[in-house]
């Protein structure tokens, strides 16, 4: 059976929202068992930029990784992180990967998220400071 959940069955059509109550109390199925964001878009960078895609992963690629990361770094998480940005430079080029996710509520409004974020972070401890305390 095919349907679509408007706010108008839900809250004016008692027929539809007793079927629909039904549905979901015997079998945990019909429209109360859609989730808000039922459909979805995940958009690869090809898409997203058509004619700047290459240029964008060029530049991600190109940045001195030692200039981003924090100067306590040895040179082995620096290797570390290149590598992973090489990772993720052949993922934003694929096809297959979507940079960013538009969910859709079946509603007038859409929202975006990012798919790959490339922030890093460090934390450092200081186990001594508090010794004793």
């Amino acid at each position: 059976m095919s349907y679509t959940l408007l706010d108008t069955h839900t809250s004016a059509d008692t027929t539809f929202r007793d079927w629909a109550q039904q549905q979901w109390t015997a079998n945990r199925t019909g429209p109360y068992s859609m989730g808000v964001g039922n459909v979805g878009a995940w958009v690869p960078l090809q898409v997203l930029a058509p004619s700047d895609w290459q240029s964008i992963i060029s530049q991600y690629r190109a940045q001195n990784a030692s200039q981003y990361l924090p100067s306590s770094y040895t040179t082995a998480q620096i290797q570390g992180y290149i590598a992973q940005r090489e990772l993720a430079a052949t993922s934003l080029g694929s096809l297959k990967s979507g940079v960013v996710e538009i969910p859709f509520s079946g509603s007038a409004g859409a929202t975006l998220s990012l798919e790959h974020p490339f922030s890093r972070g460090t934390i450092r401890l200081n186990t001594n400071k508090y010794a004793g305390a």
